[in-house]
């Protein structure tokens, strides 16, 4: 399994440029958040660049981790040409292969089963076999007969099971080591290559039964699952010789199960006929005075940034507490308004301050409205379990595929669990921070813009917060241990129009005073373009902030629908 998280990516590059037509690419991967709830599938695809790096697997956004499922590489070209994939965290690369591809040769990698070459003819091997010891040929082995379709399993009842933790990322399987020297066996034919279901005859494997459990299905009646794929025929057994292990086919994904409604609220009862009014009762005393909130200010400040504070004066003898949240909107301009908690108030003089929580707009105004900040409402009750749905069919055996020659044992694969680095060499402690707006946007000539953490949703949930911005200090990154700025890689990304080329300078921002340079001449939005900085040294304290500052030039052709992601790394020994 190759596992990455938010500062991890897989590139591709060939030892020089096209000769006719750059080598294609295709991926496919899962991505999962970090308590297993949500898998998301997806994938990538395109042309390499001769040998600039090319991300064919980039990284997840968030806390999602992305398992990768399947990689190729298409030699589309006319001459032989060396294919590289490495392994990249932004700071460092690590090769996971390297391999010569002939003219329509393809590379590829499949969760589960490692690495093939297969060219027009089959697979190819991508170990040299070991030698057998010194028996003589065996006979020729009969062909098998051709297994039976599987009967249709029963209904089974679906219930909702929890997620497994993730393991860690396992290292990539080494190559079967030779043995010594003896005298020569029969030779094995190459292993049949796993391929697609459905498809008999040519020594592939139909999906298997089984792949990734659909959704668990809200409340109500749960649908029925998903078919598993078809198995085809077994095949003709190889020689007896040299074994090696063929390679397993994909596997399928379950159906969803389905989404069941819940049963309808039973009729209200006849309203009886109304009873015949009492006496009025003697008038009780006026009570005390209830508690009072709403109230105005004229105050003429602007709407603050996330987490800071602000003070204003408003009426006197008001009920207000600390840490009691408040919502503050403009009354000639309502949709520019924040929500905020309050840090204190004077019942005396009216003077009450309030930190920032969020923030929907801007400007300065002298009109304000404040009252207290909806309660949450208590949950309502769940609804009853679904019916079982019934669980699809068995698929049929695919054919066996011929045995291959056993190789030579490989470098063993990183390993890592989680998030962990590589093994292997030691290196500096530390840790890195990744600021990806969310959004995408179209920069303006000679415009200064700021990035940091992602941005959010308003108080009600319904509009996202613009995380790019012409202002610095909004989306501040607040550095959570003291050290050393030491580097930082950032990517662009246009999904219109590319720039004409002209050089945007980045700098990190620390604290809004101090600006560490990155670059001044980086051609960004030219496509999927990067760069890197590994000779920052910029000393950081733990509760400094900072934010990504980006200075662009005038376009002769201005770059649309543009994103950009920066990772910054802390050394601390």
């Amino acid at each position: 399994m190759i596992r990455l998280d938010n500062n991890k990516y897989i590139t591709i590059k060939t030892d020089a440029a096209a000769t006719s037509e750059e080598p294609q690419y295709i991926s496919a991967y899962d991505d999962i958040d970090s308590i297993g709830i949500t898998i998301t599938p997806g994938g990538e695809d395109g042309l390499l660049n001769g040998m600039t790096l090319v991300i064919a697997v980039s990284s997840p956004i968030g806390i999602l981790y992305r398992n990768v499922k399947y990689l190729s590489v298409f030699n589309s070209d006319t001459v032989t040409r060396i294919i590289t994939v490495s392994l990249t965290d932004g700071i460092f690369s690590r090769t996971m292969i390297e391999v010569s591809l002939d003219t329509n040769e393809t590379l590829i990698y499949n969760d589960g089963a490692g690495w093939i070459v297969m060219s027009t003819q089959g697979q190819k091997g991508l170990g040299t076999s070991g030698y057998s010891g010194s028996s003589g040929f065996s006979g020729v082995i009969g062909f098998s007969g051709f297994s039976g379709i599987s009967g249709f399993s029963g209904l089974d009842g679906i219930g909702t099971s929890g997620f497994s933790g993730f393991s860690g990322t396992s290292g990539q399987d080494g190559f079967i080591g030779s043995s010594g020297v003896s005298g020569f066996s029969g030779v094995i034919g190459t292993s049949g290559f796993s391929g697609y279901s459905g498809v008999s005859g040519l020594g592939l494997s139909g999906f298997s039964g089984q792949g990734i459990s659909g959704f668990s299905g809200f409340d109500g009646a749960t649908g029925t699952s998903g078919f598993s794929g078809f198995d085809g025929e077994s095949g003709v057994s190889g020689f007896s010789g040299i074994d090696a292990i063929g390679e397993s086919g994909f596997s399928g994904k379950s159906g969803f199960s389905g989404l069941g409604l819940s049963g309808f609220s039973g009729f209200s009862g006849t309203i009886g006929s109304t009873g015949t009014s009492g006496f009025s009762g003697v008038s009780g005393f006026s009570g005390n005075n209830g508690d009072k909130y709403s109230t105005t200010s004229i105050t003429s400040f602007a709407i603050p940034i996330l987490l800071d504070s602000v003070t204003f004066t408003v009426d006197t003898g008001l009920s207000w507490t600390v840490n009691q949240d408040c919502v503050v909107s403009s009354v000639a301009s309502p949709s520019n308004y924040f929500d905020g908690t309050v840090t204190a108030y004077n019942s005396v003089t009216g003077d009450m301050t309030v930190q920032a929580k969020y923030i929907i707009g801007s400007g300065t105004f002298d009109d304000w409205t404040i009252n207290l900040d909806g309660a949450v409402g208590v949950s309502g009750f769940s609804g009853q379990d679904g019916s079982t749905g019934s669980t699809g069919a068995s698929g049929f055996s695919g054919y066996t595929g011929v045995s291959g020659f056993s190789g030579y044992t490989g470098v063993s694969g990183f390993s890592g669990i989680g998030t962990s680095g590589f093994s292997g060499s030691s290196a500096a402690a530390g840790y890195a921070l990744t600021m990806t707006p969310t959004s995408k946007f179209s920069p303006a000539d000679a415009t200064t813009y700021y990035f940091g953490v992602p941005g959010g949703f308003n108080s009600a949930g319904t509009a996202a917060i613009a995380d790019i911005t012409t202002g610095a200090q909004a989306f501040r990154m607040y550095i959570p241990k003291t050290g050393t700025l030491t580097a930082c890689v950032i990517w662009t990304k246009t999904y219109s129009a590319n720039s004409s080329g002209e050089n945007t300078s980045f700098y990190v921002l620390l604290n809004n005073t101090t600006a560490v340079t990155v670059t001044t001449t980086f051609n960004a939005w030219a496509g999927f373009t990067s760069v890197s900085n590994t000779a920052l040294s910029q000393a950081v304290t733990a509760g400094d902030y900072v934010e990504m500052k980006v200075i662009c030039p005038t376009w002769a052709t201005n770059p649309t629908q543009c994103q950009v992601t920066a990772t910054i790394y802390i050394a601390t020994s």
